[in-house]
């Protein structure tokens, strides 16, 4: 059945299921009351709703007078040219450092000071484990299978373990030596063709991640592989940023088709819905037939694909973990990378100090290694320095200093302001 057939069928039979509730014939309808039907029982829902949270006892933290239908949607809109994060700090000057927002229903708690965050998120993590199912990434993009983003319970946590028991800090010097090879690779691109610093940093990235997660060895700059990670993850990053699609607030809308006025999202959500399919599938792909040739080297996927053999219902898992490794490994590394290198640009006098401590513990014979780390105080500020400088859902009510924090409300920590 063509696609945009089947979408029109199933978006014409909710309007006729709303439809039902009045005595003229869906048909006699023009286009604009059939929006309109779609519309009204769920606001009415919210407006039900809304009635219920006021009757809850503790006061809501401050926030924003709202719509009477849309609540907050207008305050927590993305302003053009500014980040969200400065939008929360302003509203914050006025509202306080933890202000409560709502909209179409959906509940938000924005957390602007730093002691509100680790009160909340670090000391009472139990209750604010979980996340908020996004319609848009999830089921419109296909990246369900992303365990960074799934709701708390058995599932994510067979997947975080998986994870964690590869990527723990006792193995870390076993990836020393991918890492020392990327390394030493890295410098002697940047001594050629130093002007092209940034492809050299995001295959140096890229060569860590998937040497470690799958085995395979980047061969150049324009490998496909470098840029699949930085797209894919681009994607998700717009999908899962807090407030940007109305269809988080309300899923009716996934219904919609794709041609219908205002349905942009749906038309994004097929344009990145592929990448979430070849971020997991290829560099999968790719170890499995190295494994069937011999030449596959060690790696998270293949390690655990041998020790869980007797076990296929682990297979995806496996593949998930290993997905979302490539992918938050990249960014991570390129990110601190740029931020190193524009620091150093900034502040030559620190670089020249660096340059002098390195010179006089490890001489000019050789590269720094691990093991000279506790030598290098000056060395592992500026890396602490440089991991700092650019750098939720409750389960059941909380209550901070003296309001409540409704289960199901989406946590946000503004780290921007933090």
């Amino acid at each position: 059945m063509d696609e945009d057939f089947e979408e029109r069928h199933i978006y014409l039979r909710l309007c006729r299921r709303v439809a039902g509730i009045y005595k003229q014939p869906f048909a006699d309808l023009t286009a604009m009351y059939q929006v309109t039907l779609l519309f009204l029982l769920p606001l009415i829902a919210l407006l039900f709703r809304r009635r219920v949270l006021q009757r809850r006892g503790l006061p809501l933290p401050p926030g924003p007078p709202g719509h009477l239908l849309w609540g907050n949607l207008e305050d927590l809109k993305q302003k053009k040219d500014e980040p969200r994060w400065v939008t929360y700090k302003n509203l914050s000057r006025q509202y306080g450092d933890v202000f409560y927002a709502e909209v179409f229903g959906d509940e938000t708690v924005i957390l602007n000071s730093y002691k509100a965050t680790t009160e909340l998120l670090e000391k009472r993590s139990r209750n604010y484990s979980d996340r908020p199912h996004m319609i848009m990434a999830d089921d419109l993009m296909g990246w369900a299978w992303d365990f960074v983003h799934m709701s708390y319970g058995d599932n994510w946590r067979i997947h975080r373990k998986t994870f964690h028991q590869y990527f723990q800090q006792r193995n870390i010097p076993e990836f020393h030596v991918v890492q020392k090879a990327a390394a030493k690779s890295l410098l002697r691109k940047l001594a050629i063709s130093p002007e092209d610093y940034y492809g050299h940093v995001k295959h140096h990235a890229g060569f860590i991640i998937l040497k470690l997660a799958y085995g395979y060895e980047l061969q150049s700059n324009d490998d496909p592989y470098v840029d699949l990670a930085a797209k894919a993850l681009a994607a998700i990053t717009q999908a899962v940023n807090h407030g940007a699609f109305a269809v988080d607030y309300l899923p009716i809308l996934k219904h919609l088709p794709s041609w219908f006025p205002g349905a942009e999202f749906k038309r994004k959500a097929k344009d990145w819905a592929p990448l979430a399919v070849e971020v997991r599938e290829l560099p999968w792909r790719l170890m499995k037939k190295a494994l069937v040739d011999g030449t596959g080297p060690p790696s998270f996927a293949s390690q655990n694909l041998e020790k869980f053999s007797e076990d296929p219902g682990m297979e995806d898992i496996i593949k998930n973990c290993a997905a979302i490794a490539y992918i938050a490994g990249s960014d991570t590394t390129v990110a601190m990378l740029h931020s190193f290198i524009l620091a150093m640009v900034l502040h030559p006098d620190v670089q020249s100090r660096a340059e002098d401590e390195l010179n006089e513990i490890v001489g000019s014979s050789r590269l720094p290694d691990f093991e000279d780390r506790g030598k290098l105080p000056f060395v592992e500020a500026i890396l602490a320095e440089t991991l700092r400088w650019h750098p939720a859902v409750p389960l059941d009510n909380d209550v901070y200093e003296g309001y409540i924090i409704p289960a199901g409300a989406t946590i946000v920590p503004n780290t921007g302001q933090v």
